[in-house]
């Protein structure tokens, strides 16, 4: 992993189960936090609306979206890389098991940790 970007930023998202929040850098997406009430801004981001949270809420709201955000894959190992990108490919409104998606990745009894990616 890389050493944390100089700037972090945030925005929130709001939903039925509360605020959710996402961090990004400069180059990209880094976390999408899921919404909980009583949620707080993440500590060491500054304040900058995106498009991304209003397609969050869209989502949360029903609608089916086509996610388009840059991805900054820095702070991620290879293993959450490969995770993650497998995630990716799983069709919307499917269902996909951990061990499943860590057969896929190669990984086969790295189930436990895909499920904690």
């Amino acid at each position: 992993m890389k050493s944390k970007p100089d700037e972090l930023f945030a925005d929130s998202f709001k939903t039925g189960h509360g605020t959710g929040w996402i961090v990004y850098s400069g180059a990209g997406l880094l976390e999408v936090k899921l919404p909980k009430k009583g949620s707080k801004q993440p500590l060491g981001t500054r304040l900058r609306k995106t498009d991304l949270s209003r397609q969050l809420e869209a989502y949360f709201a029903g609608k089916k979206i086509v996610f388009d955000a840059k991805i900054d894959w820095s702070l991620y190992s290879e293993f959450e890389k490969d995770t993650l990108k497998e995630c990716r490919r799983v069709t919307y409104g499917k269902t996909v098991s951990y061990k499943n998606l860590a057969l896929k990745i190669d990984n086969k009894n790295a189930f436990r940790a895909v499920g904690n990616t």
